[in-house]
């Protein structure tokens, strides 16, 4: 007879768990942890074991629990060979969530994930620090417009808040090469997060006039369409991150481009006046102080500021002593029904220096769900 299950070595008790027979043992006098981490990563290549119930997830606490080590994301999904990286991700926070792992910064400045041995379950709703602070920095009671309730994170999706999914994005892509760039990566990390959720880009919503959405996103399940617009303004730096250089050019128009993210808003506000869309978003992501910080001085495009704390509402125009040079094909007042306050996020910080500091700009537009 077999030795009890509770009185195995543990290599032999994970390979049972698996109902596989375990390979034979190191020569040499390895160690039991050795033997378990060449276990582990020899049956972790597939996505499911016999049963098809083994998640991302338990692969993922599995190893951590076996190794006794702390990893990042990138050397879990190296290790259990899971594609993209982002699923180890995902699967990480939710746990850490969770209380069944702590995620802290390890000694190379990455995040690691460390697997606790006696959990504790966080209240219904609770997140570790970090999370929580990114879910509610979501909507706070400055962001919301008046008669709205305030202090519930607002979803992008339903039950997909935008922080989470700016945060999940930011650990992987702290810059972007482009707005493309940007606007394909969001929408890669909306799929990640939400994979039945219906994503398009570039779609038109009004069939005769040459007017092209960033994205459209559609829930399945309720059939909520939300418009989404993106702008990237970006100051010049040169930088390199996980073995990439970037190279952002330096846009030096802000009053232009500040009148562009306005703009924007009166776009998705028509969409869902006219049922294109059931909800929208505008987001801008910068790494120019000039558009978050509030000046003195009287400047033409006033109507169009987007500094912390600005209330943008009512009918927004140039001043008369904007000249023809920068108003071209921008002249024609936007009158925004809605009333929306300005915060701003941080989103990333790449190096040191002031361009080196991303921060985003959220704007809701009309019937956004809050979760």
């Amino acid at each position: 007879m077999s030795e009890p299950y509770a009185q195995a070595r543990p290599a032999q008790r994970f390979c049972r768990k698996l109902r596989r027979p375990p390979p034979p043992p190191y020569a040499g006098g390895r160690s039991e942890r050795s033997d378990l981490v060449r276990i582990f990563s020899t049956f972790s290549a597939a996505r499911t074991w016999d049963d098809g119930t083994v998640t991302v997830a338990d692969r993922v606490l599995e190893l951590l629990r076996v190794s006794h080590a702390a990893y990042d994301d990138d050397e879990l999904a190296r290790r259990l060979d899971v594609e993209p990286r982002q699923a180890i991700n995902q699967a990480c926070r939710r746990l850490a969530a969770e209380g069944r792992l702590r995620r802290y910064p390890g000694p190379e400045g990455k995040i690691v994930n460390e697997f606790i041995d006696s959990p504790t379950i966080p209240a219904s709703g609770a997140l570790p620090e970090r999370e929580a602070a990114q879910e509610s920095a979501a909507v706070s009671p400055d962001d919301t417009a008046e008669g709205e309730p305030a202090g519930q994170p607002i979803d992008l999706l339903p039950g997909l808040p935008l922080a989470t999914v700016l945060a999940d994005l930011a650990e992987v892509r702290p810059l972007f090469h482009s707005e493309a760039d940007f606007q394909l990566a969001l929408a890669w990390q909306i799929k990640l997060a939400r994979p039945d959720a219906v994503v398009r880009l570039e779609t038109r919503p009004f069939p005769d006039e040459s007017v092209y959405l960033d994205l459209l996103l559609r829930d399945p399940g309720t059939g909520h369409r939300v418009a989404v617009e993106l702008k990237y303004p970006t100051r010049l730096l040169v930088a390199e991150h996980d073995g990439e250089a970037y190279r952002l050019r330096d846009h030096a128009a802000h009053d232009v481009l500040r009148h562009d993210v306005v703009k924007d808003v009166h776009r998705v506000e028509r969409c869902v006046d006219a049922g294109a869309a059931d909800a929208g978003w505008v987001m801008a992501l910068t790494n120019e102080p000039g558009y978050w910080t509030r000046s003195e001085r009287v400047t033409i495009d006033a109507a169009f500021r987007l500094h912390e704390g600005r209330v943008l509402e009512g009918t927004t125009a140039w001043s008369s002593l904007a000249g023809p040079g920068t108003t071209a094909r921008r002249n024609v007042p936007l009158a925004l029904r809605g009333r929306y306050p300005l915060t701003w996020h941080d989103y990333s910080q790449v190096g040191a220096g002031t361009a080196s500091r991303f921060r985003y700009l959220a704007v809701p537009v009309a019937g956004v769900v809050a979760s």
